[in-house]
């Protein structure tokens, strides 16, 4: 090979400038886009973790207050009972006395 004959380059490495400008403009283009739509959607993700955070809350008190509403009830269900309970016994210790009674009666 002759060394006054230059070899032909498979590929060139002298790119245009305008072509690296413009590739590089719509590189950060894009990555500001992207920043852009990561920002909004965190932002909107945000607000609706806050707004089931609210709901949380509020389910909580709710609940709270259901349970409370059966504890009452429950002892209220309890106290009934009891009296119940009571009146039987009173109204079973009244049917022995008048039979008693009645024994004493027929005699």
């Amino acid at each position: 090979m002759d060394p006054s004959v230059p070899q032909p380059r498979i590929i060139d490495t002298k790119l245009p400038l305008t072509w690296l400008i413009s590739t590089a403009g719509v590189i950060i283009l894009s990555l500001g886009g992207f920043a852009m739509t990561s920002s909004n959607n965190t932002e909107k993700t945000q607000a609706k973790l806050d707004l089931l955070r609210a709901d949380q809350a509020t389910l909580i008190l709710n609940i709270a207050k259901l349970e409370k509403r059966v504890d009452d009830r429950d002892t209220r269900t309890d106290a009934i009972k009891e009296m119940q309970y009571s009146m039987q016994r009173i109204i079973d210790g009244q049917g022995m006395r008048l039979e008693t009674l009645e024994r004493a009666s027929r005699k």
